[in-house]
């Protein structure tokens, strides 16, 4: 049996995992969601570099954190920052939140949510939400966390149409 996984801030060092983690979690997690040529030519390079960017120059007001095993490295992430739309009473947003399927059911992904929540109070943002594909298995995971459906739209994902659900959280 593996350690538990501890949380921490993510840095420049982690962005070749986190990069690995996210096209793992999107091939897994989005298959039958969306085009598998889509899945398929997911572009590690591109995720890289937007990762190391992203941990090299965090924005004001956003965070990000991983998930790391001792053994098995960084197994998961999780971002957020100032709500992207005014949605309300939501003015913060988790960005991401990608956990390897192997690592799913063993309390990592509570405690990377329950991470995100506690980042967002320390920035000071009244309650939050996030976004997720319509059909997702984690929408159960989100509802049992307390969050409440808030709101949909249409989108596009690689030139494909996509419905995306909108969960909150007012008190955080």
């Amino acid at each position: 049996m593996t350690s538990p996984a501890l949380l921490r801030a993510a840095t420049a060092a982690d962005a070749e995992a986190v990069a690995r983690v996210h096209i793992e979690v999107w091939r897994s997690t989005y298959r039958g969601l969306l085009s598998q040529e889509l899945l398929d030519n997911l572009d590690y390079q591109r995720r890289l570099e937007y990762w190391r960017g992203l941990f090299t120059d965090m924005p004001p007001g956003e965070f990000a954190l991983v998930a790391e095993h001792a053994e098995d490295g960084v197994v998961g992430f999780v971002s957020g920052g100032p709500a992207l739309e005014d949605l309300g009473p939501y003015g913060g947003q988790v960005y991401a939140i990608y956990l390897l399927a192997s690592q799913q059911g063993q309390g990592i992904g509570r405690a990377m949510f329950e991470g995100a929540r506690g980042a967002l109070v320390e920035r000071d943002y009244a309650g939050f939400m996030l976004w997720v594909l319509e059909g997702n298995p984690t929408c159960g995971f989100y509802e049992q966390m307390g969050g409440r459906l808030i709101g949909r739209k249409e989108d596009q994902i690689g030139g494909q149409p996509v419905t995306e659900l909108a969960y909150g959280w007012t008190s955080t």
